[in-house]
This record gives structure tokens, sequence and C-alpha cells, in this order.
């Protein structure tokens, strides 16, 4: 193999240089090369040597020249062929990425949005090149690169050369076009002469293993596929993975054996996929932060996800099996004292409110606990087992009410009142060892500013502060084992916290980690030396442990991404955990300078994972986001359209988000965090090294521009609340603008104002000095993502169902709506909403799926 690729690597010298192989099938070897004419990378494909003799070279090349006909989004286009010292050779773009095989290999099945979408793009593919009568012959996984998100078809190049050389030739050399598990019953039959309907057969078998996990048929040999796809019956999708009536029956179609029976185009066979499908609507949460920490939990700001990654060091997981496995999302497990039984809130087959569920391990369906029609969360035993404690959100308000029922059903009974924000992920209830008490994390009283730990009592609905904390976030409360302190996560939000332990009987907190990272539950190990907890300082959402006294955390392996919510029986050595996959893409609809029938919502930017924060270019021709497409949350941009998407920034789980142009529309602004601890950023929008602008130790996050580029204004705590601070834009020291506080601020477009957001959801005016403060909204709920414009002020309202964008207009100071945003599975707020200069489109994110499990650890040391 190394004297051939000398051979090659010789014949190509002088106009590609070949770096390494790439890898091999059954007709050619593959290449990365590079392009010395163009200085460019490319994927040079060599035919093997028996192929290229039975082609010869003047067929193939002339073949192939066809094919560079072929200029279509979703095709790898041909750039190059031809004859070098007996090696026959055609060039096609290097993609960045992997192929789709890559993608099944390493997560089993995809989602079926995702896998709907690929299949209507590689569709398109298919029915641009039969239009042009060409037939590719060998759809498969393999065949297709995943670039950026989007499908490429490629080996259109080898297609036609190989149907043309007549298979009685081919048979010679052992080979054969098309690949078993794949290819179409006339195709395996030899048919000689083939046509739409069997790339069409193909599209079907790997839509189908993206949604089952394995092809329509299979078997130990080539034979035995064959053998099964000519004389057994069409294996329904549906038995094997729920999926739209409409996507199983175009599937069954674009099966059948003969192709009279398929549809008769791939365009025809894409469209029937989601004919007549509709997406049912689902109850939202109302308060915006609530709802954020529920999809953080099943995704993260970067989210949520598949299957495992190994680490170097750490912990391994073995017996790792599905405890839940019916649709709806599902929270927050909690073993019984005995570890038989795991307590859990289910948004329902149904998916239309989350109650608390028990499920007996190992046996039986679960047993619902509550009905009421308000969402009910974070399910926690007594220490006798005889009661579950929990959290129940009103239907309409911001805040709830912890209840306790008996765990074999019963009366509820109400313990106290919620006053602080409700983060709905992880834990948020435990009980003191003695029963008397349950551990939350609220506010001691409504007018109580600070976040505490406290007991509150079962008798009475006394609060007892453990820890109290001013302008910082704590959640997550956790007894050792021993009953002698509690664990929880405190930090500047939740998105930065770390875990700290406190005594029970009084005493300091202590720091047990100390990178500032977004965490997602934790649980005590049994014996009370070691905490496990979900975070993303990897980049991806999974578990880690850390000893209790403080160490290096180290991963825990084979738990896969997504997971979060952690639970650890005290008896029973079993460990339960959440694990989740979100869908948020970036989405447009109409703004109020669009004239004519407005069109429908259209998704604009989208992936498998978190595309969010999208933000607007000054003359609205390019658009800068976040997204965790890559692995971590970085900036990404892309035209107005959504076409060029590109990554920005490369700082690998340093969660960067809020981009921000700069009038010019030369540099963007953004937020990450390098350190454990939110700095601001500037980068050129055509990429290069990014340059920070903060190094404090504390929180500056939220950035936003002076209109003449001289500032950048940013929200920090290091005055021990949030409030707006400015730096010049070539870097230099801090100064702070207000003093009563603020988290975003925007500059009016004359400099004369600024335009500041408030914990509360209220909009505030103020002098650039800090001076003049005066409040410019009066009773409208505002979501912290808003712009100004000259004439007033675009905002989205998120307390109704669905949110409404509204708009403050400062002739009249009159409320307008807009439009309404239909927000998906959340109330989260868009995440990055915006309006595009000239008021033709809104941007903002949307939750389109959520789908999360509970997974069962036996034996876990």
């Amino acid at each position: 193999m190394a004297d051939l690729f000398e051979r090659v690597r010789a014949s190509l010298a002088g106009r590609y240089t070949i770096e390494r192989e790439l890898g091999r099938g059954g007709m050619a070897t593959v290449y990365l090369a590079r392009d010395l004419k163009h200085d460019r990378p490319v994927a040079l494909k060599v035919l093997r040597p028996e192929l290229a003799a039975v082609l010869g070279a003047e067929r193939f090349l002339r073949e192939i020249r066809l094919t560079a006909q072929l200029q279509h989004p979703h095709i790898l286009t041909l750039i190059d062929s031809g004859e070098a010292d007996g090696f026959l050779y055609y060039v096609m773009p290097f993609v960045e990425g992997e192929s789709l095989r890559q993608r099944l290999e390493r997560e089993g099945q995809l989602p079926l949005d995702e896998a709907l979408r690929l299949t209507r793009a590689i569709g398109s593919a298919l029915d641009f090149a039969h239009g042009r009568g060409v037939i590719h012959r060998d759809i498969k996984p393999e065949n297709i690169m995943l670039h950026q998100g989007e499908p490429m078809v490629a080996d259109f190049g080898i297609a036609l050369a190989v149907s043309t050389a007549g298979r009685e030739r081919l048979t010679e050399t052992g080979l054969s076009p098309g690949t078993p598990a794949y290819m179409s019953p006339e195709q395996a039959s030899a048919e000689p002469r083939l046509d739409g309907r069997s790339d069409q057969y193909s599209l079907a078998c790997v839509l189908y293993e993206m949604l089952a996990g394995e092809p329509p048929y299979t078997g130990p040999t080539a034979q035995a596929v064959i053998a099964k796809r000519l004389t057994e019956p069409i294996p329904h999708l549906g038995t094997l993975r729920r999926v739209p009536a409409a996507a199983e029956a175009a599937v069954t179609k674009a099966l059948a054996k003969a192709p009279a029976d398929r549809f008769a185009t791939s365009e025809a066979f894409v469209t029937a996929l989601t004919a007549g499908s509709t997406r049912a609507t689902h109850p939202r949460w109302r308060s915006a932060s609530a709802a954020l920490a529920v999809v953080i939990v099943i995704g993260g700001a970067a989210a949520w996800f598949r299957a495992s990654r190994d680490s170097k060091g750490g912990h391994n997981l073995s017996n790792v099996a599905p405890f839940t496995s019916s649709r709806g999302a599902k929270f927050g497990p909690a073993f019984s004292p005995d570890g038989n039984e795991i307590a859990y809130a289910w948004k329902g087959e149904n998916e239309d409110n989350f109650d608390i569920y028990i499920k007996l391990i190992g046996a039986g369906g679960p047993l619902r606990l509550t009905s009421n029609p308000a969402a009910e969360y974070c399910p926690a035993w007594s220490p006798d087992g005889r009661n579950i404690a929990f959290y129940r959100k009103g239907p309409s308000s911001d805040r709830g009410a912890y209840y306790i029922i008996p765990a074999l059903g019963g009366t509820e009974r109400k313990i106290g009142e919620q006053y602080g924000e409700y983060y709905g992920f992880g834990r948020c209830i435990d009980w003191s060892r003695d029963g008397k008490s349950l551990i939350v994390a609220d506010r001691m009283a409504p007018e109580d500013s600070r976040s505490s730990i406290m007991l509150l009592s079962i008798e009475d609905g006394r609060r007892t502060a453990l820890v109290s904390q001013p302008d910082l976030y704590v959640a997550n409360p956790s007894l050792s084992p021993d009953g002698t302190a509690v664990a929880y996560i405190q930090g500047a939000g939740f998105l930065a916290g770390d875990i700290y332990v406190v005594p029970v009987g009084g005493g300091r907190p202590r720091r047990v980690t100390s990178d500032g990272r977004t965490l997602n539950g934790l649980a005590w190990t049994a014996d009370g030396r070691e905490i496990v907890f979900a975070s993303n300082r990897g980049g991806l959402w999974r578990l880690w442990r850390v000893t209790s006294s403080g160490s290096t955390p180290e991963p825990v392996n084979g738990g896969g991404e997504g997971a979060g919510a952690p639970a650890i029986s005290s008896r029973g050595n079993r460990l339960a955990y959440v694990q989740a996959r979100v869908d948020a893409n970036l989405w447009r609809v109409a703004g109020p300078g669009w004239k004519g029938r407005r069109p429908a919502p259209t998704k604009l930017i989208a992936s498998s994972r978190w595309d969010f924060e999208g933000s607007f270019s000054p003359d609205g021709q390019r658009i800068a986001f976040a997204s965790d497409r890559s692995g971590s949350v970085e900036i990404w941009t892309c035209n107005g359209d959504g076409t060029n998407q590109t990554q920005l920034t490369f700082l690998k789980a340093a969660d960067a988000g809020t981009p921000r142009w700069s009038p010019d529309g030369k540099t963007i602004a953004f937020d990450a965090r390098l350190e454990g601890h939110g700095d601001i950023f500037i980068i050129s929008a055509e990429g290069g090294m990014p340059h920070r602008l903060t190094s404090d130790p504390v929180e500056n996050n939220v950035p936003a521009w002076s209109r003449d580029g001289k500032w950048i204004y940013f929200s920090s705590n290091r005055t021990g609340n949030w409030q707006i601070w400015k730096v010049p834009s070539v870097g230099g020291s801090a100064t702070q603008v207000t003093k009563d506080g603020g988290f975003s601020a925007q500059e009016s477009p004359d400099g004369r104002w600024l335009y500041v957001w408030k914990d509360g959801g209220t909009i505030w005016r103020t002098r650039p000095s800090g001076e003049e403060t005066t409040r410019v909204l009066q009773g409208e709920p505002v979501f912290a993502w808003w712009r100004l414009f000259p004439k007033g002020i675009y905002f989205v309202d998120a307390s109704t169902t669905p949110a409404r964008v509204r708009f403050l207009d400062f002739a009249t100071e009159r409320v307008n709506t807009i439009t309404s945003l239909d927000l998906g599975y959340s109330v989260t707020g868009p995440w990055g909403f915006d309006v595009s200069p000239d008021g033709k489109w809104i941007l903002y994110k949307r939750v389109d799926q959520v789908e999360s499990d509970i997974m069962l650890v036996e034996d876990f040391r």
C-alpha cells in the first residue's frame, strides 16, 4: 500500500501534492491533496487499477466530464479529472466535516426533523441529476458528506463511467457498482436499464437507517441481504420508531419492489414525507427564566445530545440502560430510600403537562402521583420513604409553591410559597435527615433580594437560612449521606456556577470546584466522598465527579452527551441521570417593514444542535450567531439568507455568545468564558484571533457598541451587583456607567441616550454619563433581548402563548403588537431576537424538538 501511495504521489507531482490517504472503497482510494495551482485542499480519488483497466482512460474521461455540469448546492462538484502513468483520477472539493456514515456510527439514529431535512436536501440533488440524465447508482451514507450540517452527495463522478463500462466486463474485476444494503431490487437483479427510481429506493434505505438505526434489510452476507430484498415483505419503519404517518407511508412506497409502484421522482418522495403533517401545539411555561433553566437541563446553552465519547482518564460507566423510553421529556430522577424506585417529572405521552410519577426498577409501568393542571417538578423522597416532596409552578404566575404527597398517592399538602426564581434543572428540593424540613434554594421573604439555601419546616413553614448570598444565584441543594452538610451550586448566574458545601449546623461555605461553568444538577456518592455532577466544562454536556473536599474534576465516561440531573441511590449502588436532546434553531418571520403578503415563518439557520443569539450586521447582509454545532459554543457568521455558514471563533469550551456588530460592520464583539468567568472580546468579522477587552475575575457579559464605535457597553457584577460599564473598543480601563442596576444596554442613534434593561423586565433611559434616569416602559413584561431603533423599541413579551413582538413608539408613547412568535417547546425568550435594519425581518430562536429519557446505571462505583 505504501508503494501505491508513493507511485500516486510521484505521478501527480507538479499538479497536486498528496498529503495522506483519507479512505478507500470498492471503486477508488481517496487522498487529501493540495491543488498547487489554486493553493487549496482537495479530495483526489484514484480508481483501483483493475477498474481503470476495464474502463479505459478515454471512456472514463469522456463520461466523467458530463458530471462536471452537475452544479447543485448538495452535490460535490467535479473540478478536475485525468490520467497519469496509468492511474485514472478525479478531483472534488475537500469537505471539512464527516460522512453520514461516521455520524450514524457515532449516534446510531438521528432526530426525526434532521433526518427529514437531510433527506429533502439529498432528494433535491438527486432530482437535479436525474433531470440531466445522471443516475448515481450508489447512494449510501458513505457517499453523503456533511459540511456545516448540510449534506453533499459525492461520487456522481464515477456513476456514468461505471454504468457505461458494461456489467459483464466489470464483473471480471470482482467489482460491482452499488452497495447491497442500499441498492434497489432491479439493480440487485442486474437490470440493464435503471432510472431515477433506483436512486429513490436507495435514498429511502438511507432515511430508514437514519431513523431506525439500521437499513431495512440486513444479513451476514451480501447475498443474504439481496435475497431478503427480493423475497421478504417491506419492513415497516413504524415498528422500530414512532414517526409521522406521512413519513412512514412515503418510505414504504419508496421501498416498493417494483419501480412502477414508487414515486415518479425523488422530489415527489421527499415532498410526501411531510405531506399533510402538522406540528402539535404544546403548553409552555410562562416564566422566561424558569423555562430557560428547563431547556438547559435537557440541552445546555449549547447542548444536548447523543452517543458517548470517551475521554482519557476519568471513570467508565458500564451496565447503562434506559429506565424510561416513552415519548415526552423527563426531568429530575430521585431514588427511594431503598433504591428500588425512582420518582421523576414527566410530560406524559400526550406531552401536555409535567406531573410527578414513580416507577419500580425492573418491573411495571409508572404510577402517576399528581394531576394538577399546573406543572410539577423536582420530586424528592422523605427519609422514611412515605412521602414525596415536589415543586408546583402556577399555570400563569412566575411563582410556585412546595408540596408533599404520600408516595402511594393521596392528599397533597402545601408546605410553603416560593419567593425567588425557580431554576428547573437538576434537583431543587431535598430533605433534612430527620425528615422535619425540606432543603430548598429560595428567598427568605418576598422582599428579600438575597438567594439562600434554607431549611423549610414541614410543620409550620418556618425558614432557616444555611447560607444567603446577595446578587448571586444558588440552586440544587443536596444533603450529604451522613446528614451533616449540603452541597449546592452558587454563581453569578445559572450559566456560571461552582459547587459549594455548607455545614447543616452552621459555618462558612467551602468551594469544591473553581471554573465557573454551567452546572446541571449534582449528587453525593453513597459514601459521601465524592460528588457527581453534570457540566459543559468540556464543551459538551456530560457527567463528572470530584472529591467532596475539592479536587480536579474527572469525566465519567460512557454516560453520553446531553447527560444531566444525576441521582445516586443510598443503597444498591445505582446511578440515574437524564439524557436529553434539544434542537434549537434560528427562524425568521416578516417584520414591520415587510410590504405585501406576509410569508410564513422560515427556519433560517439550523443544525442538529443549538443555533441561537442571531444578530444582523448594520447593512443587514450578514448574520452573526452562536452555535455549539462544532462541539462547543462558538461564534459563527452567515449571509443574510442563511447561506455560507462559517465558524468565526475556535475557543473550545469557552461558551462564546451574544455577538454584536460594530457600526461599520467590520468587527464583532462577544462574551466568552475562557477562565471560568465572562469576559468581553472583539474579533474581525472576517476571522482571526480574538482580542480580550476585560480580564477581571468577575462576570462581564452582553456587549453593545456605542454609535461611534469607540466604546463597548457591557454588564458586570464587579461592584457586587449588576451594573452597566463601558470599555474602549481599542482596549483600556473600564468605566462604570449606571449605579442603580442594569443588565443590557443600547445607545441611541444620536448617542445622547443610553437605554438599559434591568432585572424584572423594565427598560430605563439614562445619559451615557449615568445621569437623568427615567423609566420608558410601564407595566410591559420585556424579555432581556430587545432592539432599539430611531423611532422606538422592539421587544418580546414572552408572558403570552404565543409570544408577541411589540413596539414602543417614542412619538405616541403607545405600545403596539407587531407579530407573534411561536417559540416551540419553551418560552425561554427568543435568545438572540433581532430586527433587520430595514425592518423586513425578525430573527428569533425556536426550540423545535425536545426529547429526554432517564438512564439507569447498575453497580455504580
